[in-house]
């Protein structure tokens, strides 16, 4: 059994109650709380939990493959440390999604 602590993002087209209703704390700066991300590390799936307020853009997910080749290519160029934003691929692993 692993402990898995979530981390709230902050995306501009976020809500600003649902998710801090959710988890029981306060949003007293208003900020846009958009998505509650549980998951990380080694493994092989990131549960999010959304707040929407505005439209979202459509996203592209690659394939197991497409992931694990492309990660492979950025760990092997080296240019971008793993959190770094202009890196495409964190891990090596596919972001397969479900909507409820």
């Amino acid at each position: 059994m692993h402990h898995i602590d979530g981390v709230i993002k902050n995306y501009a087209w976020g809500g600003q109650s649902y998710l801090a209703k959710l988890l029981d704390t306060e949003n007293k700066d208003g900020e846009p709380m958009a998505e509650y991300w549980l998951g990380g590390e080694d493994l092989p799936f990131l549960f999010k939990i959304l707040d929407v307020k505005d439209m979202l853009s459509i996203q592209m997910h690659p394939s197991l493959e497409q992931a694990r080749a492309g990660f492979a290519k950025e760990e092997q160029e080296g240019r971008y440390a793993r959190d770094h934003r202009e890196r495409v691929f964190r891990d090596p692993n596919h972001k397969p999604e479900l909507m409820i």
